[in-house]
């Protein structure tokens, strides 16, 4: 943080020794937030395989109904995109895993699957 031990005691006679230990934690603490890394998540949703999934066999049916055959085992779900800041890209899967397991997802009757990519 300092070029020589003059500076540094410059800088304690100017504004003390505690405001200069809150100081450096400031500056430190800033350029540590400027390191974080934004990461982009795309997650799907989806019905458990072994459950029936009623959307998808309305949109299944209506499909039939509108003259296209041969189009079956529809599967209706979520897509959610939302961005992420975190000092890794593991801690980042972190946050994104917990979201899903405690908000975006149901267990019991969903699963997912994401994918993250940096933000550029």
């Amino acid at each position: 943080m300092y070029f020589c031990q003059s500076q540094k005691a410059g800088w304690q006679q100017a504004i003390g020794n505690e405001n200069l230990r809150a100081y450096i934690s400031t500056k430190i603490a800033f350029l540590n937030n400027n390191h974080r890394m934004k990461f982009t998540a795309e997650i799907d949703v989806m019905p458990l395989k072994a459950l029936l999934d009623p959307q998808g066999k309305a949109i299944s049916m209506g499909l039939s109904n509108m003259g296209l055959e041969k189009i079956e085992n529809v599967r209706m779900g979520k897509h959610i995109t939302l961005e992420v800041e975190a000092d890794s890209k593991d801690a980042a899967n972190e946050k994104v895993d917990t979201a899903c397991k405690k908000l975006l997802c149901n267990p019991i009757i969903e699963g997912y699957h994401f994918e993250l990519n940096p933000v550029n």
